[in-house]
């Protein structure tokens, strides 16, 4: 079973299957996920339900994992648990991952990805995803491009981007709570960020960029406030409001909130 990041740039070969030392994902998660050997990069084999975390190491983030994005062409959930999106708009799946040997998801126009699903609703959970911004330009350029949100008007949670500094909008429960969570350029144009928000029961969500705390919102309620039958964006908001105008790749969501150390392994390179 080949991994489909097979590029040749300095892998290692366990058996059949390809184990990127740059890379965190080992190969894609339905190998990991169902029980297959993989290497760390070093060549040794990790054991089953685990996966390398891109500096050598075995790690498991089977616990958790509720859906996994990457973009190789199409919308699918990567999990194994059948999470799918759905496209709208003409979004690009261009050669410019974040690792090489893949594709990401390039968005400059009034598209992106949609999944409507109540498996995202959870006291405690963690996005993360990567990230290149190409600039505030376009029909929204006055105003903050979203990157990840979930839910519907007076009942959602926000991730924006604005100028290249990042913000909150947390409107559960009609909170209508924006927090600006740092006041530095943290996007800066045509430069790859890995982004975790973590977010724990007591409502509490905490913004890491390249494994750093960047800030924490300690106002509102948690996701599983949200009311069922909602949808997550990936891009934009919902119809393609707001879009990114950038690349995006690799985006995961966990049920469990991810400790520092964790979203650092999930970060790989861009970490170190």
């Amino acid at each position: 079973q080949k991994n489909p990041r097979s590029q040749d740039y300095g892998r290692n070969i366990i058996g059949n299957y390809y184990a990127y030392p740059n890379y965190p994902w080992s190969a894609t998660q339905q190998e990991w996920q169902g029980g297959w050997k993989l290497g760390n990069g070093n060549g040794v084999a990790c054991g089953d339900g685990k996966m390398c975390d891109g500096k050598g190491s075995c790690v498991s983030f089977s616990t958790g994992l509720t859906a996994f994005y990457m973009f190789n062409g199409d919308a699918k959930d990567a999990s194994g648990n059948g999470i799918n999106g759905t496209i709208y708009g003409s979004p690009q799946f261009v050669d410019d991952a974040v690792y090489a040997g893949g594709k990401a998801l390039k968005t400059d126009n009034k598209e992106g990805i949609s999944i409507k699903t109540n498996s995202f609703r959870t006291a405690n959970a963690t996005w993360s995803a990567f990230i290149k911004r190409n600039g505030q330009t376009g029909i929204y350029a006055s105003t903050y491009q979203y990157v990840l949100s979930y839910g519907a008007t007076l009942d959602r949670f926000l991730v924006g981007i604005e100028a290249g500094k990042l913000r909150f909008y947390d409107d559960i429960n009609n909170a209508k709570d924006s927090q600006l969570i740092n006041s530095s350029i943290l996007f800066p144009n045509g430069q790859w960020k890995h982004l975790a928000v973590v977010f724990t029961s007591d409502g509490k969500k905490k913004a890491y960029v390249n494994g750093k705390l960047v800030g924490t919102d300690t106002t509102g309620s948690n996701l599983l406030q949200i009311s069922t039958g909602q949808t997550f964006n990936i891009g934009s908001l919902a119809g393609g409001f707001n879009y990114l105008n950038g690349t995006m790749d690799d985006v995961s969501i966990f049920n469990r909130a991810l400790s520092q150390s964790e979203i650092k392994q999930v970060c790989g390179n861009l970490c170190q």
